[in-house]
């Protein structure tokens, strides 16, 4: 994209009315962002969603092109680049996972953001020693099997920044989203850090240069984590952390969580345990369980217990639930013992508890939790509260 018409795209993208659909239907139909000024009002308003009062807020816009043009002088100075939503390096994830992904970001340095696997590392700011070194032990291990594996986090303090430093120690590609422009970064004491980055992955963000520190903003860049990722680690977080609101968005791509678990009444962890205990995260206690997170290794590799799943135990019946039929599903590929664990549920209505499971299965209960941690990770169940298995 020349600068010209990289001016013209930003300006256009910075009507307010103009969202990512819009701004793809108008450079669609006209051919590209300049070619939409050079239209008469009523060219404007004919194009689906556009308002003959939107149409006139483009017009009026041209008016502020060297606003565009600013940030695009201060972006080359800098070895930024501005990438609109339309343009083939625009992360497909985004556009795919998100209804509100920016309509541009900026980015620094280099990644292949659509054929590598990338983990999401996120955790509380006032990370404990031992949490600090269960990030960097996983990271390591992860490193020396798979030196592909692309790191994201957020730059941010505790377990944000000893992500990124794991992966810059152990030569994995690394990537940060920031809360703030690229030509500020916070905290300042990141700098280093950030600098080094660009040199094997990249820095992104979706604020203009010098534009005001927001406090949301801190929140809404989760989003892009989240999305960009092919599966979610947290590693230590209150109930109440930013944390959560990443998990938030990582089940709303349908990304996979998983969730080192916590001490027996560690404040700093109940986040994590409260994602495990609900069905929303797969319980961590070893780097082989985020390896199946990602899809390195399937369970017959390594056997994991996680008794967070079999601690409730109910009579109650399962309730109804407008569970697929069987036929939906191609079992072909499954074991003897899933395929009846899978068809057991089925039978039953599309939802079983775990005890219920148990109690009509000759299998060891541990044995059970396996098979349904695994057809849960392959899209065959979900769990609900109460260790609740419910065909998908």
């Amino acid at each position: 994209m020349t600068t010209e018409e990289l001016t013209y795209s930003l300006t256009l993208a910075h009507v307010p009315e103009i969202g990512v659909s819009k701004y793809k239907a108008l450079t669609s139909n006209f051919g590209n962002a300049k070619n939409v000024f050079d239209q008469p009002l009523s060219a404007l308003a004919g194009i689906s969603g556009i308002s003959e009062n939107t149409a006139q807020r483009i017009l009026n816009a041209k008016d502020d092109l060297d606003v565009a043009a600013a940030q695009i002088l201060v972006a080359e100075q800098n070895d930024i680049s501005i990438v609109m939503c339309n343009d083939e390096k625009y992360p497909s994830k985004l556009n795919q996972r998100r209804s509100d992904a920016p309509k541009f970001i900026y980015t620094k340095g280099e990644c292949d953001l659509e054929n590598r696997k990338i983990l999401a590392v996120v955790g509380t700011r006032k990370a404990s020693p031992l949490y600090k070194e269960i990030c960097d032990t996983i990271i390591t291990e992860l490193a020396q099997k798979h030196p592909d594996l692309v790191i994201i986090s957020g730059l941010a303090e505790g377990i944000d920044i000893t992500a990124h430093t794991s992966a810059i120690d152990n030569g994995l590609t690394n990537i940060a989203v920031l809360p703030l422009p690229l030509n500020k970064i916070y905290p300042a004491k990141n700098v280093s850090i950030a600098n080094k980055i660009p040199q094997n992955g990249m820095i992104i963000s979706e604020f203009e240069f010098y534009s005001s520190e927001r406090k949301e903003n801190f929140v809404t860049r989760n989003r892009i984590i989240a999305a960009l990722a092919d599966a979610l680690l947290i590693v230590e977080s209150k109930e109440d952390g930013g944390s959560m609101k990443t998990a938030d968005y990582a089940i709303e791509c349908k990304v996979p969580i998983g969730a080192v678990v916590g001490g027996f009444g560690a404040g700093s962890t109940q986040g994590c345990n409260n994602l495990i205990k609900e069905g929303k995260a797969f319980l961590v206690s070893k780097t082989q369980d985020v390896e199946r997170l990602l899809g390195y290794v399937e369970s017959k590799d390594y056997g994991i217990k996680q008794p967070n799943r079999q601690l409730v135990t109910t009579n109650i019946e399962a309730p109804k639930t407008d569970a697929k039929p069987i036929a939906t599903h191609d079992t072909s590929a499954l074991s003897d013992n899933a395929r009846n664990v899978f068809e057991t549920i089925a039978k039953n209505g599309g939802s079983m508890y775990l005890d219920d499971l148990t109690n009509e299965l000759s299998m060891n209960v541990n044995d059970i939790v396996d098979i349904l941690f695994d057809l849960e990770l392959d899209g065959f169940v979900s769990q609900k509260s109460g260790n609740l298995y419910q065909i998908q």
